[in-house]
């Protein structure tokens, strides 16, 4: 065999305008790749933002579209003792939901009449007589509107019993954490107590507490496995109806805000509490996440009912409770300071017009709902100065 001959200087010398001449073809191709990938994203994202405000320009007709299309929307809440709330729909349990089981929560409980506050006398599993309570109230809502504030203030009653704002068990201890609806009634066993003594020295108690979860007013989230609810495609009975269906004369306190303050209000709330996470803590963060978002939810809207979007898990990434107070007193009370009030918005500065133009456009429909529905133009917001 015979071997090669060496590589001279002059023959790599010749090979150099090659390898730059493939190198050059390489690059250019290479860059016509890039570029085209690029304009196809470009063109991508340019179509899915026609798409998404073509939707938004057409959010009334989607949503009355999407209202029309609720099986619920025609029923009334029934209650029959402790029976479910509503016949089980005709589609049976589906599979692979657990089933809920007894709920002892609906009641019915024999409430004595000398107290202000729902309490009654029920035996343990020792057969022992216990005297047990459930809230008078509960301030279910709108979380970021000042609920801390109100049920501070609130608290200041001498009246009121306070054991601590939020218990979160309709809407999330009896899930995900076993809690049984007894271990929540022996969470205000203090006013039980204080209750009872009245009760036995004066026949009679105006004490109340009350149940300061946010939550309650949205997070219906687990619906599937609400008595009422068996194989319904959207929840029919929702978390205040078994409030309501456990004391049908308890006192629902919402306090509202312009939703999309309150949105932004929440968006730093959720990323500012974790130091780790405050680069985030952005108006272009905000707004990315409302785009995304509203999306999802506009697409929803589009194939099902709003009722079934708003309760679907995988899109969620008149009040006169207790005596009045005098002028004096409710002047003080007035004059405390704010709680929990927001401190991140200075840090992070206003939202972007942009971001508050869309979500005007989303909610303006929802915003002229309610305010038709409770009968006060106050809910239109006209005079609101955004943040």
């Amino acid at each position: 065999m015979v071997a090669p001959p060496p590589v001279t200087r002059m023959g790599m010398g010749r090979l150099w305008p090659r390898v730059v001449a493939t190198c050059l073809v390489v690059f250019v191709l290479l860059t016509l790749y890039i570029s085209d990938r690029y304009q196809l994203r470009h063109n991508l994202f340019s179509l899915r933002k026609d798409n998404f405000q073509r939707d938004l320009d057409h959010i009334d007709d989607i949503l009355e579209v999407s209202y029309a299309r609720s099986p619920a929307a025609p029923h009334r809440d029934k209650f029959v003792g402790s029976k479910p709330l509503f016949p089980p729909c005709e589609n049976g349990i589906p599979p692979g939901i657990p089933a809920w089981g007894p709920n002892p929560h609906l009641g019915p409980f024999n409430f004595s009449n000398k107290s202000k506050n729902p309490c009654w006398y029920q035996r343990n599993s020792d057969e022992e007589l216990q005297f047990l309570c459930v809230p008078y109230g509960f301030l279910a809502g709108i979380s970021k509107s000042g609920t801390s504030d109100l049920f501070f203030r609130i608290s200041k009653h001498p009246d009121f019993i306070n054991i601590k704002k939020e218990f979160h068990w309709f809407d999330r201890e009896r899930y995900y954490y076993n809690s049984t609806f007894f271990q929540y009634a022996n969470s205000f066993q203090g006013l039980a107590e204080q209750i009872e003594n009245d009760l036995q020295t004066s026949g009679k108690s105006q004490k109340i507490t009350m149940d300061g979860s946010p939550s309650y007013f949205y997070d219906s989230y687990e619906w599937l496995r609400f008595s009422g609810n068996e194989g319904c495609s959207e929840p029919r009975v929702i978390l205040p109806s078994h409030i309501y269906h456990l004391n049908p004369r308890v006192k629902i306190i919402l306090i509202f805000r312009h939703p999309v303050q309150r949105l932004y209000s929440r968006f730093l709330f959720d990323w500012g509490r974790n130091k780790s996470c405050q680069t985030y803590l952005t108006p272009e963060k905000f707004h990315e996440d409302v785009v995304d978002g509203l999306e999802k939810f506009l697409t929803c809207f589009k194939s099902q009912s709003l009722r079934y979007c708003v309760y679907d898990k995988t899109l969620r990434d008149s009040v006169n409770m207790v005596e009045p107070l005098d002028h004096a007193k409710m002047t003080w009370v007035l004059a405390q300071q704010p709680k929990n009030k927001g401190v991140h918005t200075v840090s992070a500065g206003p939202m972007l017009p942009e971001t508050r133009k869309i979500l005007e456009t989303f909610y303006k429909p929802f915003i002229q709902r309610f305010a038709s529905m409770v009968g006060d133009d106050k809910f239109l917001w006209k005079d609101n100065v955004y943040i």
